[in-house]
């Protein structure tokens, strides 16, 4: 995401080892005027992370803020993104929000679809839950709603354009880089998700 825009800029969506994540992500992130990167922490992440942290020693980590017994918010011990189900919810809201107040500018199409298709369940408990559909996954959503807690945590960075030759190797890998127009049918399927 970019700051200043509160624009899509990069999209990476596949499997790869944690260490040759870590190594893709400081890539990326050097490229883009040493950008900030935050991975969730949660299952694989936290090996990406401290592969990012320890061994690549990137200089521009997110670090989760979690509220301590007297209220402050303090910093974690470890670069990344701690995802539990009251964090979820939070980032989930918050995401909402910008899609809800259109301030954030989408242009990957797999990003809209697991948007349209995200859920919002309640238990027989009465407590709620986020997800995908059976079968289907939310990992570009969560990754979104990320990166959206992290910008408004970051300071602002001035960020490089990239050249034409970056893009169009960037868009072979499937990292896209283009606007995409959203139809009148996604704009009411985001509207629906915002509100449920």
């Amino acid at each position: 995401m970019k700051g200043s825009t509160n624009e899509q800029v990069a999209v990476w969506h596949g499997h790869t080892t944690p260490r040759l994540f870590a190594e893709e992500l400081a890539n990326v992130g050097y490229f883009y005027n040493t950008a900030l990167i935050g991975v969730e922490y949660t299952g694989p992440g936290a090996n990406t992370s401290l592969a990012l942290d320890d061994d690549i020693r990137y200089p521009r980590l997110y670090y989760h803020r979690a509220l301590n017994k007297a209220g402050a918010k303090t910093r974690t011990d470890h670069s990344g993104f701690i995802t539990s189900s009251v964090t979820k919810k939070i980032i989930l809201d918050n995401l909402a929000n910008h899609l809800f107040d259109k301030t954030i500018v989408l242009h990957h199409r797999e990003t809209i679809t697991e948007l349209r298709e995200f859920e919002h369940n309640f238990a027989k408990s009465g407590s709620s839950a986020y997800s995908a559909p059976a079968g289907k996954h939310d990992d570009l959503v969560i990754s979104l709603a990320i990166a959206e807690v992290m910008l408004a945590d970051a300071r602002p960075v001035k960020q490089s354009d990239p050249g034409e030759a970056f893009i169009e190797e960037m868009q072979s890998l499937g990292v896209v880089r283009r606007k995409i127009e959203l139809t009148e049918e996604d704009d009411e399927a985001m509207l629906k998700w915002c509100h449920r």
